[in-house]
Formats: structure tokens, sequence, C-alpha cells
């Protein structure tokens, strides 16, 4: 199962979105207040990008945050988010280079997939089990 996660700069730290990824990096969390979101499993995978898919990160679900590590955004000026998870890194905070877009559209097939998988209204509704395992390999042998 995978779900994608969009940080907008309007609730954001410092009013930017790779603030809020940077943060969430360092504490070991992701958070959002989407419903689809509620109760994610262990073993999620997460893509998790701005608003833009300027920045993106690929990260996994490993449990529920604490409630301390709950506040971190809203610590440092941002939002203070409905569902919480640890997560493990799979990919660092990396910029969607033109290379890696053009390997993302390959991996999903065509524009309408590619689409649903930046829309995280509709990004769970499809298996992208095999399109985040490859892409997670490009990005990493990218940077």
């Amino acid at each position: 199962m995978s779900v994608k996660i969009n940080y907008c700069d309007r609730y954001s730290v410092n009013g930017r979105a790779i603030s809020d990824m940077g943060i969430g990096e360092e504490f070991g969390v992701v958070g959002t207040n989407a419903e689809y979101c509620k109760n994610l499993p262990i073993g999620t995978d997460v893509f998790l990008s701005d608003s833009h898919n300027s920045w993106f990160q690929i990260l996994q679900i490993t449990g529920p945050a604490s409630l301390e590590d709950r506040e971190v955004w809203a610590l440092r000026g941002g939002k203070k988010w409905k569902h919480v998870y640890k997560m493990k890194p799979l990919t660092m905070i990396t910029k969607m280079r033109p290379c890696l877009r053009h390997i993302l559209r390959e991996l999903t097939r065509n524009t309408e997939t590619y689409d649903i998988f930046l829309n995280p209204k509709l990004h769970h509704s499809m298996n992208f089990g095999r399109v985040i395992e490859e892409f997670v390999r490009f990005a990493n042998y990218e940077d």
C-alpha cells in the first residue's frame, strides 16, 4: 500500500513546505490531516512532496508517533496534524529534476496513471508498490 501526502506552503513553517519536510526528516515523523491517511498500517509507503511536486521524499511508516512527536511542526510555527506517524526515509528529500520526472512517467506507463500517482486524493486508489520500489532505486542512484 502507498499514499501520497502533500505539504502546502500556506500551512508550513516559514510558509515553505520544504521546511515541514525537513522537520519531519529530522524527527523521523510524517503528518497529515487527510482522512485517507487515518490508521495507516506499518509498512505503508509514502510519497511525500510539496504541493508543486518540486521536492519529494519517499518513506515508510514504522508506527504511530508519540504525543511529543505530534507537536514538532506546531512548536516551530507550523500546523498540528491529525495523523502523525513515525517513519523511515527510503530517500533523502530530493529535487524532482526533469530526469526523475521522466523516469516516474516511464514507471507509471501513461499520463493518466502518472497524474493519479501525483494526486494525493487518488494515489491510494491504485497499487503503486512496484512504482515506488523502482523509483526509490532511481532517486537514490541520482543523488
